[in-house]
């Protein structure tokens, strides 16, 4: 008998490792060649060896980030005390009445939907009191000696919310509300045959002393929904530049877009894009990376080539939304 399985791309564990310290985007395949690459990033304060052993340490972290997962998931679903357990299940009432307007028409023309360049819509999504309330559960876990794992290479600070619980939350406003609003606002060459059919789910904050901006960069989604959360912030504007190319980073005129608590900014995940610093305040934003097992099956948008072995996952995990049939007992 045989059942689906979601994957990672064998890439994972070489492609598109991030160097905070110089700014960039790296691919590893052995030290000779990371030598010959990458000559160009050493300086009076980063020796080649150096960026080695960051780029060991990255491959060692993203060997182990799946068990290291796992234990911090066990651990906070046993110990951690919820602040507002029922935000923990999904309500409509949580969203907005004018997204719920939205999504209930999306190919028609709606004064609460944005098109503020190509692909690149704002809308709001969910209703100023979920907001306070999610904020506040969010800050409460911070403040809990739960373990913590990193959104992702970028970003050093903020909450993944498939750890904390919030799975079948994302799940519910994923296939209810954004893989339909997908489907209609961008072609099939985003959400592919098999639609939007799995996520990987984040928070990240920003405040002076901490992250305080996210450099240029695209998404490993097709399509990224990104809500304003709160706080009390000044700056931190969203800019958009073009599409992302293989193995390019291209600058471009950019869209530059306020980004204000409970407002959402749905845009392909290749649309290259950044955060400009915060002035002051702190802010939290919520990240959805929605992706399709028809388009990324086909071409892995970290290697931009197609997935040659795919490396099953935990059945409650997501991967990186790869699929693949495998025997079962």
């Amino acid at each position: 008998m045989m059942k689906k399985v979601f994957c990672r791309c064998s890439c994972y564990f070489k492609e598109n490792i991030y160097l905070q310290q110089v700014d960039a985007h790296v691919h590893y395949i052995n030290d000779e060649q990371f030598r010959q690459d990458y000559k160009n990033l050493v300086s009076s304060e980063n020796s080649i060896e150096q960026l080695l052993s960051l780029v060991y340490k990255e491959i060692n972290r993203r060997e182990n980030l799946d068990a290291e997962a796992r234990k911090r998931k066990d651990q906070i679903s046993r110990e951690y005390q919820p602040l507002y357990p029922e935000l923990y299940k999904f309500q409509s009432k949580f969203l907005s009445e004018k997204f719920k307007e939205i999504c209930s028409q999306p190919k028609s023309s709606n004064e609460y939907l944005q098109r503020l360049s190509n692909g690149i819509y704002s809308m709001p999504v969910f209703t100023k009191e979920f907001c306070t309330q999610f904020l506040e559960e969010l800050k409460h876990f911070e403040a809990s000696p739960m373990p913590k794992g990193r959104p992702n290479s970028m970003n050093n600070y903020g909450i993944l919310l498939d750890e904390l619980g919030f799975t079948s939350f994302i799940d519910e406003l994923r296939n209810q509300y954004l893989n339909p609003l997908a489907q209609a606002l961008f072609s099939d060459g985003y959400v592919g045959s098999t639609g939007l059919d799995s996520h990987k789910a984040f928070i990240v904050s920003y405040k002076i002393g901490e992250d305080v901006d996210l450099s240029y960069h695209y998404d490993n989604a097709e399509i990224t929904l990104n809500v304003s959360i709160g706080d009390q912030f000044e700056g931190g504007d969203l800019y958009f530049g073009t599409m992302a190319k293989a193995h390019r980073t291209v600058f471009s005129n950019f869209t530059f877009v306020e980004h204000k608590p409970t407002i959402g900014v749905l845009h392909r995940g290749q649309h290259l894009h950044g955060t400009e610093p915060i002035k002051s305040g702190e802010r939290y934003n919520l990240i959805i990376w929605m992706r399709s097992s028809s388009i990324r099956n086909q071409l892995c948008p970290m290697c931009w080539k197609k997935p040659e072995c795919l490396i099953p996952v935990d059945s409650d995990n997501y991967g990186d939304g790869m699929i693949k049939s495998i025997e079962s007992n």
